[in-house]
C-alpha cells in the first residue's frame, strides 16, 4: 500500500524517514523502546517492496490526524504464529499441533491521543486493507488481561474474544480476538 488510506479523521500511510522525531517519541512512550534507524527504514520501505512483489500488505503504518498531520499512532498487519487453533471449537482436520499461522492486527496510540477512538478507526481501516488484498478467513489480535483499552478496541471491531490462562509456551496468549473476514456460502 503506497497510497494512504483515509478515514473520517485519520490518514494511514507507510512511515517516512522524516517521521523519525515523532515516531521516536511514539516508540518511547508506547513500547518503552528506542526506535532504531534500521527499524524506521524497514517500516518505510516494506509496504512498497511487498506491493511490488504482489505480497500481502504486512507491516507498520503511521496513523496521523487528517486535519493536522500529527502522528498519533501506529497500526499494522503481521504474520503471527501461535496456538490459535485453541480458538476453534473443532480444531482443523489433520492438525496435531495447536499452533497455526494467521494474519495479526496490531495498534498503538500515543497516550496524549488515547480515548478518542483512533485505534478502532485505524484498525478497521487495516482490516479493510487486508480483505481488499488477501482472502484471509479471519484476522487475529491479542493482548494481556490487564489491557482493557485494547480489549475495548477488539469489542468495537466486533471480534469474538476469548480469555486464556497459562497456555504452555505462549505466556502472551491471554486475551485473543478473532474477526471472521470471509462470508460463509449461503
Amino acid at each position: 500500500m503506497r497510497t494512504p488510506r483515509y478515514t473520517d479523521r485519520l490518514v494511514i500511510r507507510p512511515f517516512r524517514l522524516e517521521d523519525r522525531a515523532a515516531a521516536s517519541k511514539l516508540w518511547a512512550v508506547t513500547f518503552h523502546a528506542t526506535l532504531t534507524e534500521e527499524r524506521l527504514l524497514w517500516m518505510a520501505l516494506t509496504p512498497a517492496q511487498l506491493e511490488d512483489l504482489q505480497q500481502p500488505p504486512i507491516g507498520d503504518r503511521a496513523v496521523l490526524l487528517r486535519d493536522t498531520g500529527t502522528l498519533v499512532g501506529v497500526v499494522g498487519l503481521t504474520y503471527t504464529n501461535g496456538p490459535y487453533s485453541l480458538l476453534d471449537v473443532t480444531p482443523p482436520v489433520g492438525t496435531s499441533l495447536p499452533w497455526t499461522l494467521e494474519i495479526g492486527l496490531f495498534w498503538a496510540v500515543h497516550p496524549d491521543h488515547r480515548g478518542c477512538g483512533y485505534a478502532t478507526e485505524a484498525a478497521r481501516s487495516m482490516i479493510g486493507l487486508a480483505t481488499d488484498h488477501v482472502r484471509v478467513p479471519r484476522v487475529i489480535a491479542h493482548t494481556e488481561h490487564h489491557n482493557t483499552p485494547s480489549r475495548g478496541v477488539m469489542e468495537r471491531l466486533g471480534m469474538d474474544i476469548q480469555s486464556f490462562h497459562d497456555v504452555p509456551h505462549a505466556p502472551w496468549f491471554q486475551i485473543v480476538g478473532q474477526l471472521p473476514t470471509l462470508q460463509s456460502p449461503g
